[in-house]
């Protein structure tokens, strides 16, 4: 095995590789590198673990040595901005972080590759002076790979089958999801998709709202808006909103590449909680059902815990159980250097 470690890629290239890994997700494309590189004050890395046979690697990485993940924009308050200073000078929230997993092209190689990946990583951040490496994901198969010193802990997400029959993926609901999107129609909610900019930002600034209402943070229009620039020519990212009466109750977006869509930015409205008019329900329906009819292959509804331990982390498992998922566990990996 060998590693080629790069600060850039030819674009071209490095997201045909993603592509051809079963489970390459946006996370590891050059959108993504592009995108936190203009957010954060980071530095992106390419790891190609490569045996030597073939024109293809087999397995592929991208990191990012972060000196700050802080989101500057016009919501960032002075004090916040001149706090940030000394962190990144003394850098104490340096880090090496990837996000989804590692993209594996060759599975014959896969414990050698990501045995020798992992070893690497720790050198690497060593050599580097940083602090900290992760959290960040492997599979669950993985986790009995990392080195001696690093942590691991298990956790899990949904998957559903974007390829069964629209029939097939309406019956895989628990009965609950299909009675609530059947109310949340009969009261006139309806779902609609975000088609410019400007729309994006009114939703937006219903998102905030809506978290201030559980002490959610957001992170600015910037946030949004460069998804919206870096991810829809190649990837995916949209957003949808349901509403009743012109009204927004509630607002989910998704973001993928290689069939792969995960959900991102999930919101309701008081009223539609407080008035139960499920438009959180219809909408993920709905969003389930536009993916399946664009040839997507697979929805991640995005993570859980194996063993919630409040009432919150209870609640947002059962409501991603009713969609059809099927469970995934996957490691959280660490190291402190």
């Amino acid at each position: 095995m060998r590693v080629e470690i790069l600060r850039s890629a030819e674009p071209t290239v490095w997201n045909d590789w993603i592509s051809q890994a079963e489970w390459g997700t946006i996370c590891q494309t050059t959108f993504w590198s592009d995108r936190l590189s203009e957010l954060w004050d980071c530095q992106p890395y390419f790891f190609i673990v490569s045996t030597g046979d073939g024109d293809l690697p087999a397995l592929v990485l991208l990191g990012f040595d972060i000196h700050s993940d802080l989101i500057i924009s016009e919501d960032t308050s002075f004090s916040t901005r001149i706090m940030e200073i000394p962190r990144k000078l003394l850098r104490t929230r340096r880090r090496f972080q990837w996000f989804g997993q590692p993209a594996l092209i060759s599975p014959e190689a896969r414990e050698e590759a990501y045995r020798f990946l992992l070893s690497e990583i720790s050198r690497f951040a060593r050599v580097n002076q940083i602090r900290a490496v992760g959290p960040s994901e492997v599979p669950v198969w993985a986790g009995g790979l990392l080195p001696a010193d690093w942590d691991r802990r298990e956790w899990a997400t949904l998957l559903v089958d974007l390829r069964q029959s629209e029939d097939a993926l309406w019956k895989n609901l628990k009965k609950t999801a299909r009675k609530a999107i059947r109310y949340a129609r009969e009261r006139g909610v309806v779902v609609r998709q975000i088609s410019s900019l400007e729309d994006l930002r009114a939703y937006y600034d219903f998102a905030c709202k809506c978290a201030a209402r559980y002490d959610k943070q957001m992170y600015g229009f910037v946030d949004y808006e460069t998804m919206w620039r870096h991810f829809r020519r190649h990837a995916i990212f949209e957003t949808f909103v349901a509403e009743k009466d012109g009204e927004p109750l509630a607002g989910l977006s998704v973001w993928g590449y290689n069939g792969i869509v995960s959900e991102v930015g999930s919101f309701q409205s008081d009223r539609s909680f407080r008035e139960k008019l499920y438009g959180s329900d219809l909408i993920k329906w709905e969003v389930l059902h536009w993916c399946s009819k664009q040839g997507y292959r697979t929805f991640d509804l995005a993570g859980v815990n194996p063993e919630p331990r409040t009432q919150k982390e209870r609640g947002i498992r059962q409501f991603k159980e009713k969609w059809g998922g099927q469970y995934q566990p996957y490691c959280i990996v660490s190291l402190r250097v």
